[in-house]
């Protein structure tokens, strides 16, 4: 398991929340049924199977893109309300659409809109707030600090920062965080402690 898959585990437990398709509370008469007898296997408390993917032989057959998965994106135009009619248009079938820009301008058409550009602007603050926050930590190392502290404090408050982000899984992020920490900054972190207490083992010179 992945540092984030670890956390998210301990983090649903001690918080007991409930998330679709991945944890709930189940109530000791429902493990006792007959039906269960008791048996802890996750998938009979659990359904975290993915959805199929539906194939539309209509839009295969006459082209479109089915506006059902269009609607699918909604956690997208939720945010960016005014982005989905500035690439899709109506087919003049019912039901479907197609892409307004052509293919290989969709990518600047997104990162120019102003709604993307203010989402994007807004996790930089983010970010810059925990950098802005952290960076003395890290610059204030001492021989004495212990790195598995440290990181335990950047990244749970990284961790905290990006929860209020959208469309962002904080999880993820902090996994970027600990992927570097196991890959570059750990290493870091502990030569600069050598080099601070050979300082400090130093004889001194008259």
């Amino acid at each position: 398991m992945r540092a984030q898959d670890i956390h998210r585990v301990v983090d649903t437990f001690t918080r007991q929340v409930e998330i679709p398709k991945y944890s709930r509370m189940v109530p000791l008469s429902e493990i006792s049924d007959p039906k269960n007898d008791f048996n802890l296997n996750l998938p009979r408390y659990i359904d975290c199977t993915e959805p199929d993917d539906l194939q539309d032989i209509d839009g295969h057959l006459r082209g479109g893109i089915p506006d059902r998965d269009i609607d699918d994106l909604d956690r997208y135009w939720r945010i960016f309300p005014s982005l989905r009619p500035l690439l899709f248009e109506s087919i003049g079938r019912p039901g479907y659409s197609r892409l307004k820009p052509p293919v290989a301008d969709i990518k600047a058409a997104i990162f120019s809109h102003a709604e993307f550009t203010a989402f994007n602007a807004s996790v930089a603050t983010l970010f810059a707030q925990w950098t802005a926050a952290n960076a003395p930590r890290l610059a204030g190392i001492a021989k004495d600090d212990h790195p598995k502290t440290l990181i335990e404090t950047l990244s749970e408050d990284l961790l905290e920062t990006f929860r209020k982000a959208r469309l962002i899984n904080a999880y993820d992020i902090y996994q970027h965080l600990m992927d570097f920490w196991a890959e570059t900054m750990q290493d870091d972190v502990y030569d600069r402690q050598r080099r601070l207490e050979r300082s400090h083992q130093a004889p001194a010179h008259h």
